[in-house]
C-alpha cells in the first residue's frame, strides 16, 4: 500500500510539474544563417532576435516544427527589417506574443494567419502598409492599434478575429476593403473622418451594436453591415452628401433606396418611406448562425410603398419571423435570394414580374401559397428548394423555363401542370417531391432530364410524343411508378452507360406500331412494352371505376357520368394536350375537340386517385 501511495505522489508531482521557460537571445551577423543557430535547439519558450534578417530567417522559425511546439513569444525589436514577408509566421499556433522590429513599415500578406493563441502584437509607428489576410484568424488577439499613415485596412484582414473588442484605426485612412473586419468580435468601432470607402462584407458578422459613418464616406460596398445581429442602428453624420439615416436605418442620400435595416433593431413592424423606388441588396436580411439559420428576427410585418419598383437580391432574407408580404404592383424586379429562409407563408408576385429569380424562396420552411403573374416567363433554380409546405402551384402558360431544382423538395406538393412552351424540363426540378401524384407534362417537350427522382408517389405518367432525350435517372426511386404512355413513335435517346431506372413490374404503353422497336431497343427492352391499342373504345389502364361511363354521340360532344369528382384530361395521339377539366358527380359535358373523335387518349383521375386511359 506504502509503495502504491509514493508512486500516486510521484505521478502527481511529475504530471502536473510545468517546464521552466527557455529563453535563447541570437544575433545575426549575417543575414540567412538563423537556420544553422536553431537546429540544435530545442524547447525554446521566448526567442529574442537581433541583427540583420531575411525572409528566409522568417521561415526558419515558421518552417521549424519542434521549435513551433513550445514557442510563445518572439521579441525582433532590434532586427534591422523593413518588411515581415508573406506567410512569415502562418500557423505558429502556440504563439502568444511578438514584439516586431522598430522600423518595420510593411506586413505582407497572411504574415501572421493562423496564429490563434497571439494575444499581443504592437504595430510599430514606422508601419505604412498592412497585407491582406494578414491577422486572420487571430482568434485570441483582443485589441490592436493601427499607426498613422497607413491608408487602408486590406482585404481580410482581421477576418475571424473573435475576440478583438478594440480597435484604433489611424486619421489617414481612406478604405476598408473586402472582408477587413469579417466575424469580429467588435461591439463598436470609430471611423476616422477621412474615410471614403467601405467594401463588400467588411463588417459582416461582427458584434457591432452601433454605427456612425463620418461626412467624407461615399461608397459602401453590399453586405458591408449585414448579418451583425447586435447592430441596432447606423448613424450617418449630418454633412454626408451620399447617404443619410432614417431612424437608424440607411439610405442612400435622397431617400429613394433603402440600403440596410440594421439586424437587430428591435421593433416588430416597419413602413418604408413613400420616397423609396427600390430596395437595396440584402437590405432587411437578418442574422444568421453557423448553419445558415435564421436568428434574432424581430420583424414581423413590414409595409412597402405603393412606388416600389425593385427588390434586389437577399432583401429579405433571414427574416424567418415575417410571416405575410404584400408586394405592390409596381414592382417589376426580383433579386435571387429575396425571400431566402424568410418565414413567409403565402405571397402574391406582382404582374410586371417576368422572372423568378434563382433562390428566390429557397429554404421558405412555412411557404403554403404562391401566386404568380400570367406573364411570367422563367422560374429559376432552386426557386422552391426546400419548400415543405408547398402543396400546389400553377405554373403561368407563358413560362418557357423552370431552372434546375426549381422544386426540389417540395414534399407535399402534390400535382404540377407544365405549360406547352417548356422544352427541357432540367435536373432535380422535381427531386424529393415525395406527395407528387399528377404532373403533366408539355406536348413541346424535347428533354426529359432527372427531373423527378424520389417521388415516391407518382403512380401513372403520359411523356408526349414529342421527346427526343430521356436521361437514365429521371424517374429513379419512384418506386410505385406502375404505367407510363410514352407516346414518341421511335424510343427516345438515352445514354448507354446503365440501365434506365425504372421499377422492375413497369408497363410502358406506346404507339401500335412501335411496339417491336421499343423491344428490340436495349435500353427500352427489358420493361413490360404493350401497345395502345386503337380498335374503338376501350381501357388501356388501370381498372376502371365501377360508376364510371363515357359515351360519344356523332358529333364529337363527349358526355361522363360518375359518382365521384374527379378529372379528364384529353390528349391527341401526338401528346398534345387538348382539354383539361375537372368533373363532378353525376353528368358531364365535354366540349367537343379540334381532332374529333377518332384520334383522341382520354385520361380519367378519379378522386380515389385511380387512372384510367382510353383510346377512340
Amino acid at each position: 500500500m506504502n509503495k502504491q501511495f509514493i508512486l500516486l505522489l510521484l505521478y502527481l508531482f511529475f504530471g502536473c510539474m510545468v517546464l521552466p521557460a527557455k529563453e535563447v537571445r541570437i544575433t545575426l551577423k549575417n543575414p540567412g544563417t538563423l537556420a544553422d543557430f536553431l537546429k540544435d535547439e530545442s524547447d525554446i519558450t521566448e526567442l529574442i532576435l537581433s541583427g540583420e534578417m531575411d525572409s528566409s530567417d522568417f521561415y526558419a522559425i515558421s518552417q521549424n516544427e519542434n521549435l513551433l511546439q513550445t514557442l510563445t513569444k518572439i521579441d525582433l525589436y532590434n532586427v534591422s527589417a523593413s518588411i515581415i514577408p508573406k506567410d512569415a509566421f502562418y500557423a505558429c499556433d502556440k504563439l502568444v506574443e511578438i514584439i516586431l522590429p522598430h522600423a518595420l513599415t510593411v506586413i505582407e500578406s497572411d504574415a501572421f494567419t493562423d496564429c490563434t493563441q497571439l494575444k499581443k502584437i504592437q504595430l510599430p509607428l514606422s508601419i505604412r502598409q498592412l497585407g491582406a489576410y494578414c491577422f486572420s484568424n487571430c482568434q485570441s488577439l483582443v485589441e490592436i492599434s493601427i499607426p498613422e499613415g497607413v491608408v487602408q485596412v486590406p482585404r481580410r484582414a482581421f477576418d475571424y478575429c473573435c475576440s478583438l473588442k478594440e480597435i484604433s484605426l489611424p486619421s489617414t485612412l481612406k478604405a476598408i476593403n473586402k472582408g477587413a473586419f469579417y466575424f469580429t468580435g467588435l461591439s463598436s468601432i470609430d471611423l476616422p473622418q477621412r474615410l471614403e470607402i467601405i467594401e463588400e462584407d467588411a463588417f459582416y458578422g461582427s458584434k457591432l451594436e452601433k454605427i456612425m459613418l463620418p461626412a467624407s464616406l461615399r461608397e459602401i460596398g453590399i453586405n458591408a453591415f449585414i448579418n451583425c445581429p447586435e447592430l441596432e442602428s447606423i448613424s450617418v453624420a449630418d454633412n454626408n452628401t451620399h447617404f443619410t439615416s432614417l431612424d437608424g436605418v440607411l439610405f442612400n442620400a435622397d431617400i429613394t433606396t433603402l440600403l440596410c435595416y440594421p439586424a437587430g433593431k428591435q421593433g416588430k413592424f416597419y413602413e418604408v418611406p413613400p420616397t423609396t423606388t427600390s430596395l437595396g441588396d440584402f437590405a432587411f436580411s437578418g442574422a444568421m448562425d453557423n448553419n445558415n439559420y435564421p436568428i434574432n428576427s424581430h420583424l414581423t410585418s413590414i409595409k412597402l410603398p405603393d412606388g416600389l419598383k425593385s427588390i434586389a437580391q437577399g432583401a429579405f432574407s433571414g427574416r424567418i419571423a415575417l410571416k405575410q408580404l404584400d408586394l405592390p404592383n409596381s414592382i417589376n424586379e426580383i433579386g435571387n435570394t429575396a425571400f431566402f429562409s424568410t418565414g413567409l407563408e403565402r405571397i402574391t408576385i406582382p404582374e410586371q414580374v417576368k422572372v423568378l429569380s434563382d433562390l428566390l424562396f429557397y429554404n421558405c420552411l412555412f411557404l403554403k401559397k404562391v401566386n404568380l403573374p400570367d406573364n411570367l416567363q422563367t422560374i429559376g433554380e432552386y426557386a422552391f428548394y426546400k419548400c415543405p409546405e408547398l402543396e400546389s402551384i400553377q405554373i403561368p402558360s407563358h413560362t418557357t423555363k423552370i431552372g434546375y431544382n426549381a422544386f426540389n423538395g417540395c414534399s407535399k406538393l402534390k400535382e404540377v401542370v407544365i405549360p406547352d412552351r417548356i422544352h427541357t424540363i432540367y435536373g432535380g426540378t422535381f427531386y424529393d417531391c415525395t406527395s407528387l401524384v399528377q404532373v403533366h407534362l408539355p406536348v413541346t417537350l424535347h428533354t426529359l432530364e432527372s427531373a423527378f427522382s424520389n417521388c415516391s408517389k407518382l403512380n401513372t405518367i403520359t411523356i408526349p410524343a414529342s421527346l427526343n432525350y430521356f436521361d437514365l435517372w429521371t424517374f429513379n426511386e419512384c418506386d410505385n411508378l406502375q404505367t407510363i404512355y410514352l407516346l414518341p413513335e421511335t424510343p427516345p435517346v438515352t445514354d448507354d452507360y446503365d440501365h434506365i431506372a425504372l421499377p422492375e413490374n413497369v408497363v410502358i404503353y406506346v404507339p401500335d406500331g412501335s411496339v417491336d422497336i421499343y423491344k428490340s431497343n436495349p435500353q427500352w427492352g427489358i420493361f413490360d412494352i404493350r401497345p395502345l391499342s386503337t380498335s374503338g373504345l376501350k381501357e388501356i389502364g388501370s381498372n376502371l371505376e365501377n360508376d364510371f361511363n363515357i359515351q360519344v354521340n356523332l358529333e364529337g360532344e363527349i358526355t361522363i357520368r360518375t359518382s365521384q369528382e374527379g378529372r379528364i384530361e384529353i390528349y391527341s395521339l401526338n401528346g398534345l394536350l387538348l382539354h383539361l377539366q375537372k368533373i363532378d358527380r353525376g353528368e358531364n359535358h365535354l366540349q367537343k375537340t379540334a381532332e374529333g373523335v377518332n384520334r383522341i387518349l382520354i385520361v380519367y383521375t378519379s378522386a380515389s386517385g385511380k387512372r384510367s386511359v382510353y383510346k377512340l
